[in-house]
Formats: C-alpha cells, sequence, structure tokens
C-alpha cells in the first residue's frame, strides 16, 4: 500500500502575535485560528505556499513591487490595523 504524500505548507505572511510567525511550517493541517483568519484576510491565504515555493516567494518578498511584496504590505497593514 502506497502511503499519502503529506502536504507542506509555509506562512510567508507577517507575524500574527499569538497565531503565527512568518515562516512557520505546517504539514498537512493548518491550525484552526489561521485558516479563520485567511478567510477573513484574503492576503494572509495567498501568504500560505507549498513548500516547493517557499525560496520563490521569499525571494518577490525581498523584490519591493512585486506582486509578492505587495500582497505582504497590505496584509501587514490589514493586522496591524486589526481589520478583521
Amino acid at each position: 500500500m502506497k502511503k499519502a504524500k503529506k502536504k507542506t505548507q509555509v506562512y510567508c505572511g507577517p507575524d500574527i502575535p499569538g497565531i503565527v510567525k512568518q515562516f512557520d511550517v505546517f504539514t498537512d493541517v493548518l491550525p484552526d485560528r489561521l485558516t479563520q483568519l485567511a478567510d477573513e484576510i484574503p492576503t494572509v491565504g495567498v501568504l500560505i505556499v507549498p513548500v516547493k515555493d517557499v525560496a520563490e516567494t521569499r525571494m518577490e518578498l525581498q523584490t519591493q513591487g512585486s506582486a509578492k511584496y505587495n500582497i505582504f504590505m497590505k496584509a501587514k497593514k490589514e493586522i496591524e490595523t486589526g481589520v478583521w
């Protein structure tokens, strides 16, 4: 019998105090509160990427004006202002 491959994801967004830190790694299941926030703040959900995409995402986060950079900055502002 073949084992099911585990799905590993990485949160690449800004720290969310008490919930998640940037580059936290999750296998198979995301914490309920993070899933809820990703539903409430779509930019948070975009910043949860498969582990295979982390290197590319990190490069984009360092490139001012890139799509992921802009999403990160929007998420950061939404988190800091507590829009959820």
